[in-house]
């Protein structure tokens, strides 16, 4: 391997998420943005994200000459420890792993009852450069001391683990910016109306392809925009329709790798 210190990685940037057990759309790369899906817990304190490998080991022996027979692994799991700096309902569920009472912004405390499970995933950023870590099944397994001094952050301190995932086949998952090919381009599979109103008008439609991540621009026609559209995860896209004549029109989407084919679409009134 030949010496290149270009490839140091620095974690001068992060981003910690949680998502909704089940519900929160799996990334497919490092550095395509999370989506709707995801909440971004915000701030951490400067000492960052510890991560640690967890593995616990028996060795099995024999009984002549105490021979070495096994190793059988008896636990394992990814934790993940940081203090988050901002008090707000995202931080304050994490920490709690209840719900905050938004009539009165109160949570009831017990600490004997177990963590809900959660999405988690871990963004360490260098510029360009992105590790991205995701795991579909994990839980808080620990919080830290809360301590009010004046002059310091009164943070919310957690510790994440990793649980085992049979669709992932694993404990988590890790995407290298640095190690991925080229990103393809976007490709429209198919446009339909999102809605239909009760006139027969299609104001919104739902454009579904692959590569959509970092999506920016929908047109349909030449130079027509869309008036507004989201990217609910990199397989789909929800669009405003600009204004229009009924009939057919050809749909683009554009990404900062470049744009897709065009896609007809029959729009409505």
């Amino acid at each position: 391997m030949a010496v290149d210190v270009s490839e140091e990685l620095v974690g001068i940037d992060g981003v910690v998420a949680t998502g909704v057990y089940g519900t929160a759309v799996a990334p497919t790369d490092a550095d395509t943005a999370l989506g709707v899906t995801w909440t971004d817990q915000g701030v951490v304190v400067a000492g960052g994200v510890t991560r640690t490998t967890n593995r616990s080991a028996t060795v099995r022996r024999g009984w002549q000459q105490n021979r070495k027979l096994r190793t059988l692994t008896t636990d394992a799991a990814v934790r993940f420890s940081f203090t988050l700096v901002q008090t707000n309902q995202d931080s304050v569920e994490l920490f709690h792993g209840v719900e905050v009472d938004t009539d009165d912004g109160s949570v009831v405390v017990n600490p004997s009852n177990d963590w809900p499970n959660i999405a988690f995933c871990l963004d360490v950023i260098d510029g360009d450069r992105v590790i991205r870590e995701y795991v579909p099944t994990a839980r808080v397994v620990e919080v830290g001391d809360q301590v009010a001094v004046a002059g310091d952050t009164f943070g919310w301190p957690v510790v994440i683990e990793s649980d085992y995932n049979t669709g992932l086949g694993g404990h988590t998952q890790r995407f290298f910016s640095d190690l991925a090919g080229s990103a393809p381009a976007p490709v429209i599979l198919s446009v339909a109306a999102a809605a239909t109103e009760p006139a027969g008008e299609d104001d919104f439609v739902k454009i579904t392809g692959t590569a959509f991540g970092g999506a920016t621009a929908v047109e349909f026609g030449s130079g027509n925009a869309a008036l507004a559209f989201t990217v609910v995860d990199p397989t789909l896209i929800v669009a405003s329709l600009p204004a229009g004549s009924a009939g057919s029109v050809a749909v683009k989407v554009t990404t900062p790798v470049g744009a897709s084919a065009t896609k007809a679409y029959t729009r409505g009134v």
